[in-house]
Parts: C-alpha cells; sequence; structure tokens
C-alpha cells in the first residue's frame, strides 16, 4: 500500500505505508481539522509544542517520524481543548481593559522566560475573563482553574489530567508520569486562576511540576497568593517574576456603562449608581450581582422603573456603603 505523495515528490516515486502503528480516526481529524480551520501545519506544530510544521507532516502524510505515541497524546490533548473551547466559549463580549492588556503582557513574559510567575490582583476585576480570553487565543496554554475541594497535589493533578484528557494513561503507569511525559519539553504555559485556593502542597505540587517539565507556569489570584508564596522560602526562592493587575479609574465609568446595557438596555439613568458600584471592592464582578438582582426586582416585584430596582438590589447586598444621588 502507498500513501498520498507530497507535491514535490518526483514522478513514478512511491512511498511506503509506516509500518508504526497510528490511530486512524485522530489522523483523519487532523486532516479534517486542517481543512475546516485553514491552519497550516506549521501552526498546528506550533500549537502542540513543536519548533515547525514536520512532524505534523509526516504525520498526515501517513509517514510518521519519532515518538508516535508521545505525538498523539499531545494531538489528543489538542483535539479535546479545541473541542471543548468551542462548546463553552461565550457568546458575551471580551473587553479590552487594562487587567486583560496587563494579564496578556504578564503571561508573555513567563512563558518566554520559562519561569513561574505571579499574577494577582484583587477580586472582580477581571483576572479571570483575561487568562481565559489568553487561553482561546493561544491554545497550547493550559488554563486550569482551582477550587477549595482540589486545593492539594492530588486535586491538581485531576485537574491537569482532565486538561490533558487521560486517554493515553496506561495501566502501569502512574499519573504523575502521565502529566510529566505530555508535558516535558512542550514549554507549554500553565495558568492556574484562584492559586490563592491552593495549600502548601498544591503549591508544591507546581513547583515539582515546573522543575519536572520546564513548563512556565502562571499562578493567578488574590494578593493572598503572593503572601502564601513569600511565607514559603523554597517556593519563593523560585518564583521571582510577579506583577500586580489592577483597573484604572478612568476606565471603570464606561466598562460599568457596557455591563448595565446588557441588563438595562437604553438606561442612563441608572449608569451614575452602577459606576459607584464598580468602582468599590467586588467592582465589575459585584456590578453584575447586584444588575441580576436588580433585573429580578424589576420581575418579581413590579418595580418598573430600572434606578428603583437598582437601589433595591444594591441595598439588599452585602456592601456597606450607600449609594450617592
Amino acid at each position: 500500500m502507498t500513501t498520498k505523495l507530497p507535491s514535490n515528490t518526483r514522478p513514478g516515486t512511491t512511498v511506503p505505508e509506516s509500518s508504526e502503528k497510528f490511530n486512524p480516526t485522530l489522523h483523519q481529524w487532523l486532516i479534517e481539522h486542517i481543512e475546516t480551520t485553514g491552519l497550516t501545519r506549521s501552526d498546528i506544530g506550533l500549537r502542540l509544542g513543536y519548533r515547525d510544521g514536520s512532524t505534523v507532516s509526516r504525520y498526515v502524510s501517513k509517514t510518521p517520524a519519532g515518538d508516535i505515541a508521545k505525538f498523539e497524546a499531545r494531538l489528543t490533548d489538542y483535539k479535546h481543548r479545541t473541542e471543548t473551547l468551542r462548546n463553552s466559549t461565550s457568546d458575551g463580549e471580551i473587553w479590552e481593559t487594562s487587567v486583560l492588556k496587563q494579564s496578556h503582557h504578564f503571561c508573555e513574559i513567563v512563558r518566554s522566560s520559562l519561569d513561574v510567575g505571579i499574577l494577582h490582583g484583587n477580586a472582580g476585576i477581571g483576572k479571570s475573563t483575561a487568562l481565559r480570553a489568553f487561553a482561546q487565543e493561544n491554545l497550547t496554554v493550559l488554563y486550569v482553574e482551582t477550587n477549595a475541594s482540589q486545593a492539594g497535589a492530588r486535586g491538581m493533578t485531576n485537574i491537569l489530567l482532565k486538561c490533558l484528557s487521560d486517554n493515553g494513561l496506561g495501566p502501569s503507569q502512574s499519573r504523575w508520569e502521565y502529566i510529566i511525559n505530555a508535558l516535558e519539553g512542550s514549554d507549554r504555559l500553565i495558568t492556574v486562576d484562584n492559586a490563592q485556593r491552593l495549600n502548601k502542597e498544591g503549591r508544591d505540587f507546581l513547583f515539582d511540576l515546573h522543575d519536572a517539565t520546564r513548563c512556565p507556569i502562571v499562578l493567578a489570584g488574590n494578593p493572598s497568593i503572593k503572601t502564601s508564596v513569600a511565607k514559603n522560602d523554597q517556593q519563593h526562592s523560585r518564583c521571582l517574576l510577579q506583577h500586580e493587575v489592577s483597573l484604572k479609574a478612568k476606565e471603570i465609568p464606561n466598562l460599568a456603562q457596557k455591563l448595565t446595557q446588557k441588563h438595562f438596555p437604553n438606561c442612563p439613568q441608572v449608569w451614575p449608581y452602577a459606576e459607584q458600584v464598580a468602582a468599590q471592592e467586588g467592582y465589575l464582578r459585584a456590578l453584575e450581582k447586584v444588575l441580576k438582582t436588580a433585573v429580578v426586582f424589576s420581575e418579581l416585584d413590579g418595580l418598573s422603573d430600572p434606578v428603583q430596582a437598582f437601589k433595591a438590589a444594591h441595598a439588599k447586598s452585602t456592601r456597606n456603603y450607600k449609594l450617592i444621588d
């Protein structure tokens, strides 16, 4: 059996099928993915952590070289991430804030330096939105979000396996070995959101992961993540990059108006009150919650005046300040 030849092959030349076994379903998916997305083989190669598209080209041509199992593990992971992102992408608009710009710039610095960095800032300013947007624009990035129930090494292992798609995990292979094999030498950036929820064991796991794979890691969260790392001499000495992000005062009115417009279209009379909430603790996240509650008051309590509904929602919130007329 012969395979389709590259366009620059001399007439009369045939290339035998590789004797190496590969996954035909995965091979067909890759061909269709290239055709439907318009991505080049070099584009795919870079997304898989290779320096060019030669490995992808050989695989597409059914003459794969090197460690096919490792290539297919990366390709399976890439397929999993593209499908996950496609199914979870929000129709909501992503606004280009100073937090988004600063976060993306810091991620690029950490990725280029192959280091571990801390990105910190107050809650509700848009760090998570910025990191998710960066992952959607850079499909080699692993975006993981921690939670209180998975704050340790076991939890981080579970989260990473879910991101990597553990279909290739062998019966005699430990989960740690699988993660190392999947990431070692790939230079893939790992962004860890809500990193302030990690305990010491969880942070140690990530630092050990960086040592074993040399993959750059961004620990992103509230200011307490910086304090937690600083308290541990071993962790602090291995994490020299850090950056604090914040919203600029001059951009808050425009962002508050955009957010209000989503819930109360064409109601500029609400804007002055929305701007006050967005400028206080909780920032845009707090405003989003007040706006959603205001909509409920409008629908259930018959408050037809948007300003009255907004004030009622704010009064029921846990905020300890009054709105100024």
